[in-house]
């Protein structure tokens, strides 16, 4: 077991996770004029609203945790067993 490379991938999981829900908040603020339904204190979502924000924000930080991933194993080199 690798414990550099335990590391070296949750930071990079968690610094994709910040940084891609930074990046759907600012989508969706950009395209709505409006605070997420994370944020926004009022209760005038629709639902279709709430699920297309639920599906952007699952598929933006899912491909942006892959992308970190894979630059943190070229960063760290090959995982040791």
């Amino acid at each position: 077991m690798d414990i550099g490379w335990k590391l070296a991938s949750g930071a990079a999981t968690a610094a994709a996770g910040f940084v891609g829900s930074k990046a759907v908040n600012a989508g969706w603020k950009g395209f709505t004029g409006r605070d997420t339904p994370m944020d926004d204190a009022d209760d005038d979502f629709s639902v279709k609203e709430l699920i297309f924000f639920a599906v952007a924000s699952a598929v933006v930080v899912a491909v942006v945790q892959v992308f970190a991933t894979q630059a943190a194993k070229k960063w760290y080199g090959p995982v040791r067993e």
